[in-house]
């Protein structure tokens, strides 16, 4: 975080664990008012950079993509605050690591983090609090 600016970058990696190709689709809930400003797909080592296009455009070059055997991503906004993003013809056994930054302006707001570890291994190993 920076002053009055924050940069908020995920990543998500998916891994094909079927003998089949797949589509891959996530669903991103995000702050109403953020803008998204990178998208890259990593395959195989290799990164891949998204770019903005109009929605139609985007689905049609998507879908092509797919029918060529290609694989592609395609990020769409399927209303305010909600994304989803289709990782499609994923190869049997292949990781795609999928990568998208935002900037977030925190004037005004009042910023609080939590953040939660399980460890499942405690119930197994009879530890208790």
């Amino acid at each position: 975080m920076r002053g009055l600016l924050s940069e908020v970058t995920v990543t998500q990696t998916y891994e094909n664990l079927e003998e089949t190709n797949i589509e891959a689709v996530y669903t991103l809930p995000l702050s109403l008012d953020v803008v998204l400003m990178e998208l890259t797909l990593e395959l195989n080592g290799e990164i891949l950079r998204g770019e903005v296009k109009p929605k139609n455009e985007a689905e049609a070059d998507y879908e092509d993509a797919i029918e060529e055997g290609d694989s592609a991503v395609l990020l769409t906004q399927v209303q305010p605050g909600l994304f989803s993003v289709n990782v499609g013809n994923l190869m049997a056994g292949e990781k795609a690591k999928l990568r998208f930054a935002m900037p977030n302006c925190t004037a005004g707001r009042t910023i609080v983090y939590a953040f939660i570890c399980r460890r499942p291994w405690r119930r197994a190993m009879g530890i208790r609090r």
